[in-house]
C-alpha cells in the first residue's frame, strides 16, 4: 500500500468541507469563518491536484481523482463567490442578537411616518435578499 500526498490532501479538503457545512448550517458563525475555511480547503484541493499531476501517474483512476480535485476547487469557489455577493445580508442569528441587544439598551425602535414602531437595524425587513444557502458547502 502506498500513501500519496495528493490523496491525503484531497481527503483533508473533503473532511474540511464537511466540517464547514456542519458548523455553518445553523447560522451561528460569522461570514469570515466560512470564507476562511472555504479558502483553506480549496487550497488543499488545489495542492492535491498539483501533487497528482507532479506525481506523473496516468490512467482512469488518476483522471477521476483529478476531476474530483477540480470539482472541489470549483465548488468551493462558487460557494465563496455566492457568500461574498450576499455578505450584505449577513447572518440571521447575528442580526437577531444585535437587534435584541439594541432593544435591551433602550434603542427599542423608531417611529416611521405612519406612526408604526420599527426595530432599529432590522436588516431582514430591509429587503436585502436571501442569505447564503449552506447547501452550497
Amino acid at each position: 500500500m502506498r500513501l500519496e500526498i495528493s490523496t491525503v490532501m484531497l481527503q483533508w479538503a473533503a473532511g474540511g468541507f464537511l466540517f464547514l457545512w456542519v458548523t455553518t448550517r445553523h447560522r451561528e458563525v460569522g461570514l469570515g469563518y466560512g470564507w476562511l475555511l472555504r479558502g483553506v480547503f480549496a487550497a488543499f484541493a488545489a495542492l492535491a491536484l498539483v501533487a497528482s499531476v507532479a506525481g506523473g501517474q496516468s490512467g482512469f483512476a488518476s483522471g477521476v481523482f483529478r476531476a474530483s480535485c477540480v470539482a472541489a476547487v470549483v465548488g468551493a469557489a462558487v460557494a465563496l463567490v455566492v457568500s461574498v455577493l450576499r455578505r450584505r445580508v449577513g447572518v440571521r442569528l447575528q442580526r437577531d442578537r444585535a437587534t435584541r441587544a439594541r432593544v435591551r439598551v433602550g434603542a427599542a425602535g423608531t417611529t416611521d411616518s405612519s406612526g408604526r414602531t420599527t426595530a432599529v437595524g432590522n436588516e431582514a425587513d430591509a429587503g436585502l435578499g436571501p442569505e447564503f444557502p449552506p447547501g452550497l458547502d
